[in-house]
């Protein structure tokens, strides 16, 4: 159990709930929440950033990034807590948990099949598909720098206007820029990695982003990605959201821009904590 655990990443699942949790409260009190499509929707999203989490975990080790030498906390195939034909057991089944309660979310979101049934339809395989292609084939596009792009868009304004769309059947312009402040924190997450992870990631063929931007290129992108996360939330009509999501955020740009790669993972835990914050607070303000 301590390998699964370990493989899922719990301290990165927050960011799934976080992306769909903000999407409701954008829909409240139009949809009431409508508690079965937001539990379902939490759930199926937790279940494709574990996919993502485990096929990460087996196609770095597969691929000699995930060794000894590694910064970062060691892995769960690294430290031997799983073989390699478990996690690809614990992949299928997990992708296919995830496909099953989409399937169930859009059966209890809609009652007949429609042009934003087929949408979602399609944007659960591309998400599922995005977990897998991460790291995993020939050319995982985690390895070539989009990692970043993919994390923003499908736990961004994928899942938070997603989220708001199914509860509301609309759109609105206040809950768009919340899915893009949200995705651009969910990319700090994966950059501060990525930065963490750079010498590593650079012996073995790994050009995440970071890789190709360098440390102060890629430092001062972490830190416009926190910063424009925040300014999504300035239109907020809730003021105390307002200021703690703009001056929460200027620790952790200044710790984003100083902060030796080695300890980056003190900055990872910061962002998260905070980007929950933010979450907790809109639910409690909402209230």
């Amino acid at each position: 159990m301590k390998g699964w655990i370990q493989a899922a990443r719990p301290r990165t699942l927050p960011l799934a709930f976080s992306a769909i949790t903000t999407g409701a409260c954008d829909a409240f009190p139009e949809s009431f929440w409508r508690h079965e499509v937001y539990h379902l929707a939490l759930l199926t999203a937790l279940l494709l950033q574990i996919v993502s989490n485990l096929a990460n975990d087996y196609g770095d080790f597969k691929k000699g990034v995930d060794n000894p030498t590694r910064v970062g906390p060691a892995r769960a195939l690294q430290r031997g807590l799983l073989t390699p034909a478990r996690l690809r057991q614990g992949i299928f089944w997990t992708g296919a948990a995830a496909f099953l309660t989409g399937i169930v979310l859009l059966i209890k979101a809609y009652a007949t099949v429609g042009v934003a049934v087929l949408f979602f339809l399609a944007a659960g395989v591309a998400a599922l598909g995005a977990a897998l292609a991460y790291t995993l084939g020939r050319k995982p596009y985690g390895y070539r720098g989009f990692g970043e792009l993919a994390a923003f868009i499908f736990f961004g304004p994928l899942a938070v206007s997603g989220t708001f769309f199914l509860l509301t059947a609309g759109w609105e312009i206040h809950n768009l820029l919340h899915g893009v402040a949200v995705g651009f924190w969910t990319a700090a997450v994966l950059l501060t990695n990525n930065i963490r992870d750079m010498a590593g990631d650079m012996a073995h063929g790994k050009r995440t982003l970071a890789v190709r931007l360098g440390s102060p290129g890629s430092r001062i992108l972490l830190a416009a990605f926190l910063a424009l996360g925040a300014a999504g939330y300035v239109p907020e009509g809730a003021w105390p959201l307002t200021l703690f999501a703009t001056f929460g955020a200027l620790p952790l740009i200044a710790m984003a821009l100083l902060t030796p790669a080695p300890q980056l993972d003190r900055l990872l835990r910061l962002i998260v904590l905070y980007i929950i914050f933010c979450t907790v607070l809109k639910v409690v303000l909402m209230a």
